[in-house]
């Protein structure tokens, strides 16, 4: 009985033990599964973060990007373009200049960046001269204006279609103001005809009032006469253009200046020739540019100068070829209008001879 008693408690004493061993393993399970989840939403709340830092990222960075200037795209010159585009101007508007720098006698006349009235062959249309100076003359003398005097000047700058522009300047030489300075109707029309002009109110004294008359001549060196009307009276006057100022630059490129002078030979022909004077292709060329409106056409004969020209009224076309030499300049003159071109050449041959 005793033996059955001991063995009964120490039975009793090891379950006591197992129930003890099992409750702590449940609690270790328990702190363990406490433990990992902790940890899982830490990892979770470290993933959010780092989610929300990567997209905080992704829009500083895109709004760098916004806020960074497009960048510039420099247009490289590719050689293909000159070897597709070599015959058509329009396409390559700069194929003249570019070809201009591979001449050697062209390359003179671009020496020191002048070339007067010359227009290089700009498809856009013709490039008339930059220099404002250009030569006045006396329409009406002070005298004769009662203290208003007139000059006028052809700048090849404004153009209309058909007409001329001439710019006047009106001086005031009196002490007193000159008002409503106008221009009436042409006295005789015939085929000179002449736009409206705007009205002067007030010209102060010393002071000078400057406008545009539009003229078309017809492509005649017919004077176009008209009366001046102001606070001090009427004066009757008159203009006649000079045979250079009919004309206005007309771009060619070699090939059409050579098959239109094929076609403009014979009777369309007229030519001189006068001794150099020791003035080189340059002096040439600003020297026809100041006798005429034109447009310079490369030549790849380096002794021959090529410009081409048309009349403002009819634009009828008009070629000036220079053959130079050392001692003498053959001038060619091809177009339709004989007249014109007959004066244009004296006026040439005087002016180179000189």
């Amino acid at each position: 009985a005793v033996v059955s008693t001991q063995s009964t408690g120490s039975e009793d004493e090891s379950e006591e033990d197992s129930d003890e061993e099992e409750s702590d393993s449940e609690e270790n399970s328990s702190d363990e599964e406490s433990n990992s989840s902790s940890e899982e939403d830490d990892d979770e709340e470290d993933d959010e973060d780092e989610d929300e830092s990567s997209v905080e990222e992704s829009s500083s960075e895109e709004e760098t990007v916004r806020k960074l200037p497009p960048p510039k795209v420099q247009k490289k010159f590719q050689k293909t373009e000159t070897l597709l585009d070599f015959n058509d101007p329009v396409a390559n508007p700069s194929l003249n200049t570019m070809v201009l720098a591979q001449s050697t006698t062209l390359h003179e006349l671009l020496v020191g960046g002048e070339l007067g009235g010359l227009s290089l062959g700009d498809s856009t249309g013709p490039n008339y001269s930059l220099d404002l100076s250009r030569p006045s003359y006396e329409l009406l003398h002070r005298v004769s204006g009662g203290g208003l005097g007139i000059e006028y000047s052809f700048p090849r700058s404004e153009m209309k279609v058909g007409s001329v522009s001439i710019n006047l300047v009106f001086n005031n030489t009196t002490d007193q103001e000159i008002t409503d300075v106008r221009i009436k109707e042409l006295e005789e029309k015939g085929s000179v005809t002449m736009e409206e002009f705007s009205i002067i109110p007030i010209i102060p004294p010393g002071q000078a009032g400057q406008g545009c008359a539009f003229i078309n001549f017809n492509d005649t060196l017919q004077p176009a006469k008209f009366t001046v009307c102001c606070s001090k009276g009427c004066y009757s006057v008159k203009i006649q253009p000079p045979v250079g100022e009919l004309l206005v630059p007309h771009v060619l490129i070699e090939s059409e200046f050579d098959a239109l002078r094929s076609k403009l030979c014979g009777m369309h022909e007229t030519s001189g020739e006068c001794e150099n004077g020791k003035k080189d292709v340059s002096e040439l060329s600003q020297l026809i540019s100041s006798i005429l409106a034109t447009s310079l056409c490369f030549s790849t004969d380096q002794a021959t100068l090529k410009f081409s020209s048309k009349t403002i009224a009819r634009e009828t076309p008009l070629l000036v070829s220079l053959a130079v030499s050392r001692e003498t300049v053959k001038v060619t003159i091809n177009s339709e209008a004989v007249v014109l071109g007959s004066m244009i050449l004296k006026e040439i041959v005087k002016a180179i001879g000189n």
